[in-house]
């Protein structure tokens, strides 16, 4: 079996994404496009979207994988708002 190199951080194929923005993706992609998944996924989707932005990628598609679901981080900051949000609703 081939031995694999780890992706660098620096590597162009390989955008280096910040906790705030996948945790802003994947917000994005529960509120928006009804995918409810996990801060992992929110930065595969970011680097997809880095990715495809590029002009040496235009016209080109880019596929990304959600490597996570995001029912274990209903308690985490990455949902804290939506919890904020129904504590102030009243029945």
């Amino acid at each position: 079996m081939p031995r694999r190199t780890p992706p660098s951080p620096s590597h162009p194929a390989n955008p280096a994404t910040s906790l705030r923005q996948s945790i802003e993706m994947s917000r994005r992609l529960a509120t928006e496009e009804g995918l409810l998944c996990g801060i992992s996924s929110g930065a595969a989707v970011q680097a997809a979207v880095e990715l495809g932005m590029r002009p040496e990628n235009k016209g080109k598609r880019i596929v990304c994988i959600i490597p996570s679901f995001g029912e274990r981080y209903l308690s985490t900051q990455l949902f804290q708002n939506l919890w904020e949000e129904a504590s102030k609703m009243t029945a």
